[in-house]
């Protein structure tokens, strides 16, 4: 398991049940806010993409 702002473009990763591979990443600190890592997933089984929001605290696990 890796944070969130550890994901870098290229790295495979396993979200939901499934396998995907990050296309994008932009990290964000909005105001007060705290800082979160927007992403673009590409699903290695289907090849769909999706935009994904995760808190700088969270964690996701390296494939």
């Amino acid at each position: 398991m890796i944070p969130a702002t550890q994901l870098r473009v290229g790295m495979t990763v396993e979200h939901q049940n499934d396998l995907w591979r990050v296309m994008n990443v932009v990290h964000v600190t909005p105001g007060n806010w705290r800082g979160m890592v927007q992403t673009k997933l590409r699903n290695l089984r289907s090849g769909t993409q999706t935009e994904n929001r995760f808190r700088s605290e969270d964690k996701v696990e390296r494939v």
